[in-house]
This record gives C-alpha cells, sequence and structure tokens, in this order.
C-alpha cells in the first residue's frame, strides 16, 4: 500500500485512484492532515474533474480516491447561501471523525475481517454490511476516549450519523455500489444515557471561589457561568463586538452563534471586569473598540483558542479543584456545558419564561430548551411539594 504524505500531496493524487492511502498510519498524525484539508484550494479542480468526468459519460467520481471523497464532501457546499454551508468547525469535525474512520479500517482492519487489497484503488468499496457492524461494535468497546475510556453515548451517536450520512452520499454518487449507510444500527441518545449536568448554585459558587484569585480561570469561569454561551461561542467572541448600553446599563456582547446567527449576549459589569483583569495579564487592549477583531480571551502565547483546547482546559481547571462533589458528577468531568445547563435551570428558577431562555441560549428549537430544564420541572412539579408540612 502507497503511504503517500497528505502533507505533500497535490490535485492529482486526490483523483489518481492508484494511490489507495494518503494516510500513513504509522507516522502521521491527524492534525496536521486535517489542516491541510481545511485548505479548499482543491475543491474547484476536483469539480472540473467531476464535470469533465460527466461530459465523457463516466461516473462523476472515477477514479477519485477515498481521501478525495472525504475531502470533496466535506468542502461541497449544499446551499446557494454561504452562510447556511459549513464553517470551519464544522468541517474540521467531520474531518476528524471520517479520518479517525479511515485511519481505524486500516488499523484495526483484522478486528473487522477486513482483506485490504494493495492493489486496490479503494478501502471504502470493499465495504460490506458485515464490516459496518462490526465497526460499530467495536466502537462501544474500544478504549479511544478520553483517558482511554470508552466513548460516551453522545459521543458513538455523533459518530455514527457523520459517517452513516458519509456513507449514504457515497452511494447516492455512485463512488460505492452497497448502500451501507442502511445497514447501521440506531445509537440514537435515550434520556436514561444522558449524563447529569445539573450544577446547583453553590457548586458553582464553589469553583468560582476556589479560582477567585487566578485571574485567568476566573474570567473564563465567571463568563461561563453567567451568559449561557457554548464554549465555542466564547473562543471565537472577539472584543470589538462588546459595546456599552448608558440606558439599560449593561454591557453587551454580539456573538455568532449555530447556523451562523447572531445574537446579542448581557454581560454583567462585574463579569466585564473579570474580563479586562484577563486582558491585562495577556497584555491586551481594555479599552473598547468596535475596530478591535480580536478574541476576548486567547492562550498566554497572544493566540486565539480553538474551541477543542479551551474546552479542555475548562474542564481541567475544573477538576484541579478537588471538590468533594465533583465525584458524583459525571466521573468528576466537568465540562463548560454544564454551565450552559446551569444557565438555563438558574433562569428557571429565577422566574425567567422558558422561550425567554430559549432565546438567549440561540437554540433553534424549544424543545432543546425543554430537555436542558427536565429535570428542574421535575422536581418542582413533585407532587409531595404540596404537601403541608409537619403532617406527622
Amino acid at each position: 500500500m502507497n503511504h503517500t504524505n497528505i502533507i505533500d500531496m497535490n490535485h492529482q493524487q486526490f483523483v489518481n485512484g492508484n494511490i489507495n492511502d494518503l494516510i500513513s498510519v504509522n507516522s502521521q498524525s491527524l492534525g496536521p492532515v486535517i489542516r491541510k484539508l481545511l485548505d479548499s484550494q482543491f475543491f474547484t479542480k476536483l469539480e472540473e474533474t467531476k464535470e469533465s468526468n460527466e461530459e465523457f459519460g463516466n461516473e462523476s467520481f472515477s477514479e477519485f480516491s477515498d481521501i478525495g471523497m472525504v475531502y470533496y464532501y466535506v468542502h461541497n457546499p449544499k446551499n446557494l447561501d454561504s452562510k447556511k454551508n459549513r464553517n470551519d468547525d464544522t468541517k474540521k469535525e467531520y474531518f476528524r471523525e471520517l479520518l479517525q474512520l479511515y485511519k481505524n479500517l486500516i488499523v484495526y482492519s483484522s478486528e473487522f475481517e477486513i482483506y485490504i487489497d494493495t492493489n486496490s484503488d479503494s478501502i471504502f468499496k470493499t465495504l460490506k454490511p458485515t464490516h459496518i457492524r462490526r465497526y460499530q461494535e467495536w466502537l462501544i468497546n474500544a478504549p479511544l476516549g478520553k483517558g482511554n475510556n470508552t466513548y460516551s453515548w453522545a459521543t458513538i451517536t455523533r459518530k455514527n450519523v457523520i459517517i452513516k450520512g458519509f456513507f449514504k452520499w457515497l452511494y447516492n454518487s455512485k463512488y460505492i455500489s452497497t448502500p451501507l449507510h442502511e445497514h447501521f444500527k440506531s445509537s440514537s441518545v435515550n434520556d436514561q444515557d444522558r449524563p447529569d449536568r445539573a450544577l446547583t448554585d453553590i457548586e458553582v459558587k464553589q469553583i468560582l471561589d476556589y479560582h477567585k484569585n487566578h485571574v485567568i480561570n476566573f474570567a473564563l469561569l465567571y463568563t461561563l457561568a453567567t451568559t449561557g454561551l457554548r464554549i465555542r461561542e466564547i473562543a471565537n467572541a472577539k472584543w470589538g463586538n462588546i459595546t456599552y448600553d448608558p440606558e439599560l446599563g449593561h454591557y453587551w456582547l454580539k456573538v455568532v452563534t449555530k447556523g451562523k446567527k447572531e445574537r446579542d449576549v448581557l454581560i454583567f459589569e462585574d463579569v466585564f471586569d473579570s474580563m479586562v483583569a484577563f486582558r491585562k495579564v495577556r497584555r491586551l487592549n481594555i479599552e473598547l473598540d468596535p475596530g478591535d477583531e480580536g478574541t476576548i480571551f486567547v492562550t498566554n502565547t497572544g493566540k486565539a483558542y480553538t474551541y477543542k483546547y479551551l474546552s479542555d482546559q475548562v474542564t481541567r481547571i475544573i477538576l484541579q479543584t478537588k471538590l468533594p462533589f465533583l465525584k458524583y458528577k459525571n466521573n468528576g468531568r466537568i465540562t463548560p456545558h454544564f454551565y450552559r445547563h446551569y444557565f438555563a435551570n438558574f433562569s428557571l428558577r429565577q422566574g425567567v419564561d422558558v422561550y425567554h431562555i430559549k432565546e438567549t441560549l440561540g437554540h433553534s428549537k424549544l424543545e432543546t430548551t425543554i430537555l436542558y430544564l427536565k429535570n428542574e420541572e421535575s422536581k418542582k412539579n413533585n407532587a409531595a411539594l404540596q404537601w403541608k408540612k409537619n403532617i406527622y
């Protein structure tokens, strides 16, 4: 099998069917590969190759390589409105999942009983329904999650959704002849599979108190607890998008949410002060400036956080506290998303209408917000709360 270095590949190598394996599974990590694939410079040429194939009566993706198909699929715009197509963060996630699939099929081929013909032009074309079933079963038990643990059901579900969608496209594009997507077993997340992401006011305060003298950690945690922002939104938030409204007496941050929609998020004055303290430590501009395109929070090297790195950092600094309640919360792994749930439930306890919570969180569906509030609503509606006190 030809282990071509994907970092150095060109347009022809994307299309050339004689190059079977564009990922050197022994020496290349996926990080540099994903960064290479995020560059869309090859897409136009691939589109021209596809159109040329169709013009001469050939299959659209004749002679495309597996990685060429991954590249085309992720970059292919589905909508004329560019704002509705995949952004770079989404593309990165798709590349990660599909390349991990490709790499796993090679490294663990014996586990799935896949025979890889070194003279073949594709691994995807050799797959049978039995291979898909074995891969799904293997994925459940593989120690590939954080801390060498197995994946959560939510992670497995996300992976299966992306992979299934890709195989459906491969079949519809006539790149593969077997409808592999029809043989995926369901892995949807049931309510009982969802981790309990409920944080109490006391728990949030304990974490903040632990880090109150650490300017960097405190600002990140305080922003999470009081805004309901996604960690991706915090990582991408621009300093120039903060404004002060003198009539309302509050700071507001304009963020770009899922679907590239904009929404304004309230920033309390003391939260803003914590941001300023953070930026002073990082030696950044602290004066409000609409022209400042830099992100609010940056690493100690002055670079914008990637949301994955920031998420891991927040999870790590919470674990550092070693607070007693952590052992009862998702095995001590409190992620930034717990704070989003906390914000929703705290708002509900303050009497905020569920529709206002939905709008503030930027949910497109009310059902999503209701899922966040399910445990809190269940407690509020508990029949025992209606009992008269001192009945015995």
